[in-house]
């Protein structure tokens, strides 16, 4: 049964005070003209392509039978601020009358282009919007256009642009909440090399506290970051390409070379990785009713993804510095494997002089030891065993779901 105004109101200001805990609502393909070539949002939420108040308020009403505590809305899955703006109001309405007074949404680049400043402004003001997540995925042109993305890198710049002078607005008009925004990446995208995907992700990242393209220095617009490793799903074009031999998926070692790479520079440029892997699709799928194992046929899934990463991460460091204390193969020291944590939050600890360490500052210190590419070719070089490591990770875990093409 779906709470009233008053008690999620309470609750919502009596959770205020812990971490942020989002409530999500998902619109698969909304305000979306068509389908880019890997997408299938039905598929990856489990959500229906319904746009509806009412199929939304169920949404909401049964996260809410599982918990009271969110602090924030948001609206996931489409191309939000290309949704008509009378849908788009009734919406964020129906997420007021819950209590939210802090929502977020994701949309496309080009769609933030498109919305005038005034009225854009207005909309973030009235209705508490602290977030907005873009969909950049690639800022390789050749990348975009074979992956019928309808903007070119340049849009990516300008959609940030606009959001830096709408938030400077709003600090003018006396905001209580600063706006940023969130970026989402995905590594191995059809069309994109290695080497591209790193200049493109320095290049994004370089906008926060920087000049980059012509832009005004930004003061940390990109707060958040996504990581999705791009898998081939039933039913998209991109899957028609991959059994055509015109795409090569990505493999377990190379997704998490790559992530690796970005969580590193992410948090080196004070940007938080918020999701490293698509969510269960697993899980999802049998929720909603379809085979798990025929909508992902190709590419590299997990549902502890993120945690491999930040294993490598570690031991990246450890090797880097010289810490002996830990075997880059002894499973049962490092993040994540059941039997002892090497991790406790986001706190590395070595039992020597070097105490407990954030990842941010393990972050930090490994991205001034390197300059460039040459990172990237370091990370390559280590590439054999963290692949074992990995591969022994996946195949002992009984929640793996690997998919490879």
């Amino acid at each position: 049964m779906i709470q009233s105004s008053d008690t999620t109101t309470s609750s919502l200001q009596s959770f205020s005070i812990f971490r942020t805990k989002v409530l999500p609502v998902f619109l698969p393909f909304a305000g979306c003209p068509h389908h880019c070539l890997y997408c299938q949002q039905s598929t990856i939420t489990g959500a229906k392509s319904t746009l509806s108040v009412a199929y939304c308020r169920d949404q909401i009403a049964e996260y809410l039978s599982y918990s009271s505590h969110y602090t924030h809305l948001a609206f996931y899955g489409g191309s939000f601020s290309c949704i008509p703006r009378r849908f788009r109001g009734e919406l964020m309405a129906l997420a007021k009358s819950y209590g939210f007074v802090r929502i977020r949404f994701s949309t496309r680049p080009d769609c933030i282009t498109k919305e005038s400043l005034d009225y854009m402004c207005r909309y973030i003001f009235d209705y508490g919007v602290d977030l907005v997540e873009i969909g950049v995925q690639s800022l390789t042109h050749r990348a975009l256009v074979l992956n019928e993305r309808p903007y070119d890198p340049n849009g990516v710049f300008e959609s940030l642009e606009k959001l830096v002078v709408a938030r400077g607005i709003l600090l003018g008009l006396g905001c209580s909440f600063s706006l940023g925004a969130g970026v989402q990446i995905m590594p191995g995208i059809y069309g994109e090399s290695d080497t591209e995907y790193y200049s493109g992700l320095r290049r994004l990242l370089s906008v926060n506290g920087d000049v980059c393209g012509g832009l005004v220095p930004s003061d940390n617009i990109i707060s958040t970051i996504r990581f999705y490793p791009c898998v081939v799903l039933d039913g998209t074009g991109l899957a028609d390409v991959y059994r055509s031999g015109g795409y090569e998926p990505i493999h377990l070692s190379r997704a998490v070379r790559l992530c690796v790479y970005g969580y590193i520079l992410s948090l080196a440029k004070g940007v938080s990785v918020i999701r490293m892997g698509l969510p269960q699709i697993g899980e999802v799928l049998v929720d909603a009713g379809v085979d798990a194992g025929v909508d992902i046929i190709a590419g590299f899934q997990h549902s502890s993804f993120g945690d491999i990463v930040k294993t490598v991460v570690m031991c990246l460091y450890i090797n880097v510095v010289g810490v002996t204390r830990f075997a880059l193969l002894d499973k049962g020291q490092v993040l994540g494997y059941r039997r002892f944590n090497a991790v406790s939050g986001s706190e590395l600890y070595f039992g020597s002089e070097e105490a407990r360490m954030s990842y941010a500052v393990i972050c930090e210190r490994l991205y001034k030891s390197f300059q460039g590419d040459s990172f990237a070719d370091y990370i390559r070089n280590f590439e054999g065993s963290y692949h074992r490591f990995a591969s022994e990770w996946v195949e002992e875990q009984q929640s793996c779901t690997p998919h490879y093409g």
